[in-house]
């Protein structure tokens, strides 16, 4: 079944963990950082929901199988296409700014500024667990209950936590309402015209490369290598999570990430997402945009990029995975 606007990522939790010593047995075991899973959806908040659908489905050859947008009752529109490897792109608009700006301020603050690529979220079984283990290390972490679409539907569950070197709510997790009992089987997601089928990755443009990763590392993100991304113009510092990395960028002068960052200070510049065919993908956004895009070699691969304009202020990078 296609799932309804704004779903989320897995994040399983690690058990708390240092042993207690025989000498000492009223000592309590040492938290622990739980550690994230794959990606499941990143919201990308847009000035016109109904262009950026129009945009991302005609010119960039994504699919979006619901007629329309959902309307939340908080005052957000909700629209998004399914990728066949369990993840999601979600565009985020306004639909009553009046209601909107009561319970969710951020999505119209960030909306009055700019618009793109905003946050990328996570699963996890239990919204209080998570909340209550960030809260023992001393990190703020509230949880909201979003009202969905059908107002017979249970809430979603969400946790932003507030890392003092992060992007003020970049990262969140979310834990699903059971599944209602169901003699139909699920559908699969309608097929991507561009091929894209997962998350890679992605960019987060942050002031201190160093004091954000340690922020990373408190929440539970394996940390993986740095190196020098020419093709963004920073250093950068990548942290898996699942099948995906998290990319955080320190901008050197003159690049794409030194531009954003003078634009819109910290914040997830774009991401990377993985395609069957670089060919039928180049050649479908070059035929419905008028536009050329070369390829080139990448960090994960064959790639192209597509521009903030053509993509509701978000950078995306098509790749095609090398064979190993």
């Amino acid at each position: 079944m296609i799932r309804s606007v704004l779903l989320w990522a897995a994040f399983a939790a690690m058990p708390y963990g240092c042993p207690i010593a025989l000498a000492a047995p009223a000592q309590q075991p040492a938290q622990q950082p739980a550690k994230p899973g794959s990606f499941d959806h990143i919201r990308i908040l847009v000035h016109d929901i109904a262009a950026a659908r129009i945009a991302y489905r005609d010119g960039l050859g994504f699919a979006f199988p619901d007629p329309e947008p959902y309307v939340y009752d908080e005052g957000s529109a909700h629209d998004g296409t399914d990728l066949p490897d369990d993840f999601y792109l979600e565009l985020i608009g306004i639909a009553n700014r009046e209601k909107l700006v009561q319970v969710r301020p951020w999505i119209v603050s960030f909306l009055d500024s700019t618009e793109g690529a905003h946050s990328i979220g996570l699963l996890v079984p239990s919204a209080a667990e998570t909340a209550k283990r960030l809260q023992s290390q001393g990190i703020e972490a509230p949880i909201f209950k979003l009202a969905r679409a059908n107002p017979q539907d249970p809430p979603v569950l969400l946790v932003t936590p507030k890392m003092p070197h992060l992007p003020e709510g970049a990262i969140f997790f979310l834990e699903y309402p059971p599944k209602r009992a169901s003699t139909k089987p699920e559908a699969p997601p309608a097929p991507q015209p561009n091929t894209v089928k997962a998350i890679v990755a992605i960019w987060i443009v942050v002031n201190d490369l160093d004091r954000s990763s340690e922020d990373l590392r408190t929440l539970g993100f394996s940390p993986g290598g740095s190196f020098r991304y020419a093709k963004l113009g920073a250093q950068a510092r990548e942290f898996r999570s699942g099948r995906s990395r998290i990319v955080l960028l320190q901008a050197n002068a003159g690049g794409l990430a030194a531009h954003f960052a003078s634009t819109r200070g910290q914040g997830l510049l774009g991401m990377t997402l993985e395609v069957a065919d670089l060919q039928k993908a180049t050649a479908l956004v070059e035929e419905h945009t008028q536009r050329c895009f070369p390829t080139y070699r990448g960090r994960y691969g064959r790639s192209f990029f597509i521009p903030p304009e053509l993509a509701a202020g978000a950078w995306i990078e098509m790749v095609q995975k090398s064979r190993k």
